[in-house]
């Protein structure tokens, strides 16, 4: 069948932030559901404006949190391969946690992923209207008592998805209507993406051959860092470039070629 997931970070940036809490909502043909909850301890500070939407400190999460290759893992075991359900999750949750699992050596599987936003927008709101959670739920009348808390979201997304299936049962065409993508998808969808993914996993640095706007094409060795999503997935990446010491970032779409890879010094 299907799993509606969540997660609250540390902030909106992926290559400073980290994933603090996640949450998973399985169903099965029978009816059943199976819940899967655990805050992640991060790498780095929650930010304070993300601590004032979630309320997860840093402290909190650290000190009850999961360590976060083996809570992604547990969350790959638990979600199978299952659709995935997402509010937002095409531009948020999803390439998050690809550049996440990226970051602690792990491949995202090649899950369908269904967005509530996309058809929340085309069966649930009028012209004008916010497909906003808060709103949806307001609207439909689900009540969500810890709004921007992982698991909560997650039930709550999970109703407004039983709504939507009320109207077109079919999960396959609701895929077609949130816009065909898979989880792999989401992580980067040039073909590029994957050795830039590998060096970040084995630090490697690559060299690549790559056009800067207005300039002419140049090689230049990098150490990737990590993704940068923008409104559709990653499309860019943050590096350390060696030829001018500093950390930039890059558009995957300006890279020419990838010449070579070396381990990092």
């Amino acid at each position: 069948m299907y799993t509606c997931f969540d997660l609250e970070t540390t902030g909106l940036s992926t290559y400073h932030g980290a994933i603090v809490e996640v949450a998973a909502i399985r169903t099965f043909a029978d009816g059943s559901t199976r819940e899967f909850c655990t805050l992640v301890s991060p790498h780095c500070e929650v930010e304070s404006g993300a601590f004032r939407v979630h309320g997860i400190s840093t402290t909190e999460a650290r000190t009850r949190g999961g360590q976060p290759r083996e809570v992604f893992e547990d969350l790959q075991e638990f979600i199978g391969d299952s659709t995935v359900i997402a509010h937002n999750g095409i531009k948020f949750d999803v390439p998050y946690l690809r550049t996440e699992m990226t970051r602690h050596g792990l491949n995202i599987g090649n899950n369908r992923v269904i967005d509530t936003v996309r058809l929340a927008r085309h069966y649930l709101c009028a012209p004008g209207e916010s497909a906003k959670l808060a709103a949806l739920c307001a609207r439909c009348g689900i009540i969500n008592e810890r709004a921007h808390r992982a698991l909560a979201d997650t039930r709550a997304t999970l109703e407004l998805f039983k709504l939507i299936l009320k109207t077109e049962p079919d999960l396959d065409t609701l895929w077609k209507l949130s816009g065909s993508v898979s989880m792999m998808d989401l992580g980067g969808r040039h073909e590029f993406h994957k050795a830039i993914s590998d060096a970040i996993i084995h630090g490697l640095d690559i060299e690549i051959n790559y056009k800067s706007q207005g300039k002419p094409p140049r090689r230049r060795w990098l150490k990737p860092r990590g993704f940068l999503p923008d409104g559709n997935g990653d499309y860019k990446f943050a590096a350390h470039c060696y030829d001018s010491q500093a950390e930039k970032n890059y558009v995957i779409g300006r890279i020419l070629e990838i010449l070579g890879t070396r381990k990092s010094s």
